[in-house]
């Protein structure tokens, strides 16, 4: 029996995570399956699967049952147990592992673990409206409250969502759309979260990137060329877009290039 293919989907209320998995559905298509992160054991009978990975495992078992596959696209090791066996065994009957960040690499290479820098593949979402430069400031996960006083309304945005109204797989990805559609609208978006700044990257939405509350380690996923500010640094840094735009097509083709390698396929033409 040919093992089905399956992208991960999330209980959880971080709508980030499904950001990544819209990405792969966007570049590889859509799977024959999902599986839960926070569920692995109700898979155990479910036949082979081949599970295209990223993100980090928090929220239920690990390592996944061994009738599951799983190629490591972007992992983030900050929550895995390194000195659990299983869970060593797992990795490295799975390498090389595509590492999400730079941490993620250091881990693997105090473990003698092959990997290699992979990129977030959040990054390879696409413009699919015009850039409007009249449209608003949008702050995802902060307080308006941190810009100086101003004229310009700002729209705020939270990154979580509600776990009990997106029941489905598919519930999710449409509500991880809408948030990708909330972004190209801005004409400037100010987060924090990983999993906005990365999309608005691969969408040419001007985005400034502020330090997180927590976990700042994650951060080294991202592109070298953007600058991570303090909270206080909004009130004397300049809020014009043009200066918060990044051309990140080297970095977008990088990671591009690297997934297509990972599983096979031929380079891009």
């Amino acid at each position: 029996m040919n093992p089905r293919t399956a992208y991960l989907t999330y209980s959880g209320d971080n709508i980030g995570d499904d950001v990544q998995t819209l990405a792969l559905c966007r570049i590889l298509g859509p799977p024959d399956l999902f599986v839960n992160r926070d569920r692995f054991p109700r898979y155990a009978d479910a036949g082979p699967i081949r599970l295209l990975a990223n993100g980090f495992f928090t929220c239920g078992p690990f390592p996944p049952p061994p009738n599951i596959e799983v190629i490591y696209l972007a992992l983030c090791a900050s929550s895995l147990n390194g000195s659990d066996p299983a869970t060593l065994e797992h990795l490295r009957a799975s390498a090389p592992l595509g590492c999400r960040d730079r941490h993620t690499m250091q881990w693997c290479a105090r473990r003698n673990i092959p990997h290699y820098f992979a990129g977030c593949p959040a990054i390879l979402h696409e413009r699919t409206t015009p850039y409007d430069p009249s449209g608003p400031m949008l702050m995802v996960n902060l307080d308006p409250a941190l810009l100086p006083p101003g004229d310009e309304p700002v729209h705020a945005l939270s990154y979580r969502c509600q776990p009990k109204a997106l029941p489905t797989p598919e519930a999710r990805l449409e509500a991880a759309q809408r948030r990708l559609e909330a972004y190209q609208r801005a004409r400037l978006v100010i987060t924090n979260r990983m999993h906005v700044a990365m999309p608005c990257l691969g969408m040419d939405v001007p985005v400034i990137m502020l330090e997180p509350d927590s976990l700042a380690f994650r951060l080294t996923a991202l592109p070298d060329f953007v600058p991570i500010h303090k909270k206080e640094d909004l009130k004397r840094i300049s809020l014009k877009p043009d200066d918060h735009r990044h051309d990140a097509a080297k970095w977008k083709a990088m990671v591009a290039e690297r997934l297509r390698k990972r599983l096979g396929m031929p380079p891009a033409k």
